[in-house]
């Protein structure tokens, strides 16, 4: 009875071996399960980036034409034509140069304008001319300031005597610059030989003192407008000849 009894155990034993390989067969049933699940997924997921795709190209689209749309209304040409009709009018109009807003208003308007025409001349005369121009008058004596009256001689050094135009005061030395004033002056007498360019001057009424080195004057720039001889003249018959054609 022992021994089959023993038996009976090692056969139940061995009956319950292949219970692992059913393990084995439902773990190897459920990864094929998972697998193919994950498969599955791993093809379902490149799907959605091609939606995006799309998307995108369909919002670049949209955006493309409205700027094209709107470059194309970006010039807008208007033509207006405007009504014009005539219309007779039998009323007695006033206007008012300082207007409201109840009058008509009216505006002076001057134009100016210039017309030229040589004239003729029939007459001429003797012109004496006496040549012009400004020098400095320099005081380099003292510090004390210097008067000058009208007509005083200043001897240039082409040899020729020139006058001033004005009484003036040369102010006095300062430091050691000296002091300087600007003046007219006007030729001795007529006559072209008087014209000349920048001169050198001594005042003819110091001659013989101290002063005479210590005032000078200088011209700023040249002397010129001196003339002696005959110029045409253009008598008042000529001018009214000349303005008749204008009248």
């Amino acid at each position: 009875m022992q021994k089959n009894l023993l038996q009976d155990m090692i056969r139940i034993k061995r009956a319950s071996k292949p219970e692992p390989d059913r393990a084995l067969d439902s773990d190897a049933e459920s990864k094929a399960l998972s697998g193919s699940s994950f498969q599955r997924d791993e093809t379902e997921t490149p799907k959605q980036p091609r939606r995006y795709k799309l998307w995108l190209v369909a919002v670049i689209s949209l955006v493309f034409f409205i700027f094209a749309l709107s470059y194309m209304f970006l010039k807008v040409t208007v033509t207006a034509n405007p009504k014009v009709r005539n219309m007779a009018l039998h009323e007695n109009l006033s206007a008012s140069k300082d207007a409201s807003s109840d009058t008509l208003p009216f505006e002076l308007i001057i134009i100016s304008g210039e017309e030229s025409k040589v004239v003729q001349d029939t007459k001429t005369k003797d012109v004496i001319e006496k040549a012009k121009g400004t020098v400095l008058i320099y005081n380099n004596f003292s510090s004390v300031p210097q008067r000058l009256d009208i007509d005083t001689r200043l001897e240039g050094s082409n040899g020729k005597i020139y006058k001033t135009v004005k009484q003036i005061v040369v102010p006095g030395m300062r430091s050691s610059a000296p002091g300087s004033v600007e003046v007219g002056i006007y030729a001795a007498a007529g006559g072209e030989e008087y014209n000349s360019g920048p001169l050198d001057f001594t005042i003819f009424g110091f001659k013989g003192t101290p002063k005479y080195s210590k005032f000078y004057a200088r011209s700023k720039g040249s002397i010129a407008g001196g003339f002696i001889g005959q110029v045409p003249v253009i008598t008042d018959i000529d001018k009214l000849a000349g303005m008749g054609r204008y009248e």
